[in-house]
């Protein structure tokens, strides 16, 4: 009878272990993004200022989520967290509660900034662990690059509310 249960056990973990997703380990120099982005006939101090504007636009709150902030240096680091990207409604089901954290690090100087976003976690209801595989990653990546893209527009092309 023992011996019964344990070769049924064994056929059900080889039968099943194939259903178990593979993952391709991160490399290390691929766990963060960063991006530099010229800003022409731009001071120091307007793009900084541009950057912590589209940060209070676009976050919840801008006290809640900026950790650090030096405006002589020209250094912002804010807490980011958006919704765990999905593209089918099976997929969306699953994940839908779950969510991305990161740390967004934004450089600026004359003419330029650096954006650089690293401590990625997708955090669930269950638990928070950093995004260790290039499948996960693959899934993150176009929305954290969306986030660029939005800060980059908004620096170099700010929508004015001057007609109201």
């Amino acid at each position: 009878m023992k011996k019964s249960i344990v070769f049924v056990s064994i056929m059900l973990m080889i039968l099943f272990s194939g259903c178990m997703p593979k993952t391709t380990p991160l490399p290390e120099n691929q766990k963060q993004l960063q991006n530099v982005v010229m800003v022409n006939n731009e001071s120091k101090q307007e793009i900084y200022r541009k950057v912590k504007m589209w940060i209070v636009e676009n976050f919840v709150s801008a006290k809640s989520v900026i950790d650090y902030e030096n405006p002589q240096q020209g250094i912002i680091v804010a807490k980011g967290n958006i919704q765990y990207p999905c593209s089918s409604t099976d997929t969306c089901m699953m994940v839908s509660n779950w969510h991305v954290s990161f740390m967004m690090k934004i450089e600026v100087k004359n003419n330029k900034m650096r954006i650089t976003i690293n401590h990625i976690s997708i955090v669930t209801p269950m638990s928070e662990r950093e995004v260790n595989s290039v499948e996960n990653m693959k899934v993150i990546k176009p929305k954290l690059l969306q986030l660029v893209n939005d800060l980059t527009n908004y620096v170099k092309n700010p929508t004015s509310s001057n007609n109201w």
